[in-house]
């Protein structure tokens, strides 16, 4: 059955996600060890390669053609290409399909197609009892455009995405504009039916190539990555290098070329520079803001993961964004602040985006809406993007967040409570501060540094899949000085007691009304408004997280019943508040 006579409906549900992404959890809650396992031989089994085998198959003679004459075509760049991928497709047997329908599209778009249609392909004579008349094939023209765009629409408002420039993009006026011109060029086309007609031909693109999904076709895998000028695909522990064409699946590319033998010191020993105190080197820091590219890289969701790039002004946070923004391009990254998440329509500003990146995140508190709204962007269930006028797609966000700010935001209490907010985040402290450079900002903007970066995270990409975030003390402390900051009641309680695995002696035992008194004194000696408390059960949610437990005693004295913790004890040295932030 054809696409036509099926209603143009291709049901392409069982083969959109063999590369998605499998993550073993080797750890309860946080994944803190992650193995992707992702199937080399899935690259073919794929929506965008089948679309491209039907779409250009016609084109197969003529490769036949080149590959079996190369003495007649070695002239030829194109043909040259052709031939070096046929290799290719031998030498790597288990991505053949997937080469094999990179070389149809690269022999239509580069040899054979062509921009517009003839007039004798889109107009047919009809026999009318009067004679034969010149009438538009409507069918005609559409598969042309098709084919030119490789075209992907869906939903009962139809979303069209068009393979343009190398990548995927949301169809935006190309499809109507192409069908105006090659009527300009028609006789007999009358001006007042232009509008008509054009509306009717889109019709018949959306209808011949829907497909029948609500969830977005665009692949998640770190397989294959469009570049700037090509695709590179991570296959056998190689790089292989190969045009772009549409069965890459990606609605997204890097603004970067992946150069094998690139002398990466220049960028490496920046990042060095700026994570670390002179004489004091760790790489942790440095590390991670290259993970950062091999996340985004990756499309592994689940990772669970944001960044914050923390420190007082003018110590290289803006050009570590910088990095990141040109290294991915202005088409591919978003820029939304964590409190706008709760914005209508703001998720669909992210479909199809690498990275969100935001400067100067602003110090006012978050409020839960946002912070909720975060949490869902960085979990494990698909989401629904909306677009004005158009149906929702649901995606799983795979898009990396990437903040700094000089002074950490101030976290709301119920929120701060949720182990699973702090878990998200990887706080990257930026110690040293640099006189300002702008000849130096520029050169970090250059294609040679933004080649060398990507090299690093590309390179990164196994390690990631294979071993998993990097963990280390630095991290933790960091995050726990976040926690500091935007939460007093952490900071009164993690520098003045412990937690401890076992039940203490009953006389050691903390009533939650001794503990929240500890509370207010410490607040009137720093001069501090102490928060109040929330709940009969509990002094603060903050204090319930750190696996306190508690025991009801009736007491003789007040005669009514009183809750005290029966795992915590004071610090033998509990003078570090003022230390660690408490403000």
């Amino acid at each position: 059955m054809t696409q036509e006579e099926s209603g143009g409906a291709v049901n392409a549900s069982h083969i959109l996600n063999p590369l998605s992404p499998q993550v073993v959890d080797t750890n309860d809650g946080a994944p803190k060890h992650i193995k992707v396992a992702i199937d080399v031989e899935s690259i073919n089994n794929n929506i965008f390669v089948t679309r491209c085998m039907d779409l250009y198959g016609s084109e197969q003679d003529l490769i036949d053609g080149i590959i079996n004459s190369p003495e007649q075509t070695s002239n030829c760049a194109e043909y040259k290409e052709l031939q070096r991928l046929s290799i290719l497709r031998t030498e790597h047997s288990k991505i053949a399909p997937f080469i094999a329908a990179t070389m149809l599209y690269y022999a239509y778009k580069n040899i054979s197609g062509s921009d517009f249609p003839s007039e004798e392909d889109i107009v047919i004579q009809i026999e009318n009892g009067k004679g034969k008349t010149d009438n538009i094939n409507y069918i005609a023209i559409a598969r042309f455009l098709i084919k030119k765009y490789c075209v992907i629409s869906m939903g009962a408002r139809s979303r069209a995405f068009i393979f343009e420039n190398g990548y995927y993009s949301e169809e935006d006026g190309q499809i109507k504009s192409d069908i105006q011109q090659i009527l300009s060029t028609l006789p007999n086309t009358h001006t007042k039916m232009t509008d008509r007609i054009t509306n009717d031909i889109y019709e018949k693109v959306m209808k011949l190539s829907l497909i029948n999904i609500k969830t977005s076709p665009f692949l998640k895998n770190s397989l294959v990555i469009p570049t700037l000028t090509e695709a590179i695909v991570r296959c056998n522990d190689k790089i292989i290098h190969v045009p772009k064409s549409p069965a890459i699946g990606k609605n997204w590319y890097v603004n970067a070329e992946y150069i094998d033998n690139i002398d990466t010191t220049e960028v490496w020993d920046f990042l060095i520079d700026v994570t670390n105190k002179p004489n004091k080197y760790i790489q942790d820091y440095t590390k991670v803001i290259i993970q950062i590219g091999a996340s985004a890289l990756s499309q592994t969701k689940h990772l669970q993961q944001a960044y914050m790039l923390y420190g007082v002004g003018s110590n290289a946070k803006g050009i570590v964004s910088n990095l990141f923004n040109n290294m991915f391009g202005a088409n591919n990254v978003a820029h939304l602040k964590l409190q706008d998440f709760k914005r209508p329509f703001s998720l669909g500003t992210l479909l199809g985006k690498v990275m969100n990146i935001y400067p100067e995140v602003p110090m006012n508190s978050l409020n839960s809406e946002a912070c909720s709204a975060f949490k869902a962007i960085t979990g494990d269930d698909p989401l629904d993007f909306e677009k004005k006028f158009k149906d929702p797609i649901s995606d799983l966000v795979t898009i990396v967040m990437l903040f700094s700010a000089n002074t950490l935001p101030d976290v709301p209490s119920d929120i701060d409570a949720e182990p699973a907010w702090w878990r998200r985040w990887t706080v990257i402290n930026l110690p040293n501060v640099y006189e300002q450079n702008k000849q130096f900002a520029e050169h970090m903007t250059k294609s040679k540094v933004i080649n060398q970066l990507f090299k690093l995270c590309v390179d990164d990409i196994t390690r990631l899949e294979n071993d998993g975030l990097y963990k280390s003390q630095a991290i933790d402390v960091t995050r726990e000085l976040w926690r500091c900051g935007a939460n007093n009641v952490f900071s009164f309680f993690i520098n003045n007691y412990e937690v401890t695995n076992i039940e203490l002696p009953k006389d050691q035992w903390i009533s939650k009304d001794a503990l929240y008194n500890h509370y207010k004194r410490v607040c009137d000696d720093m001069d501090v408004e102490p928060e109040r408390i929330k709940s009969n059960v509990i002094f603060h949610p903050t204090i319930a997280r750190e696996k306190c437990k508690i025991k009801k005693i009736y007491n003789e004295n007040s005669q009514k019943e009183e809750r005290y913790y029966i795992n915590i004890k004071l610090l033998e040295n509990n003078i570090k508040t003022e230390q660690m932030g408490f403000n």
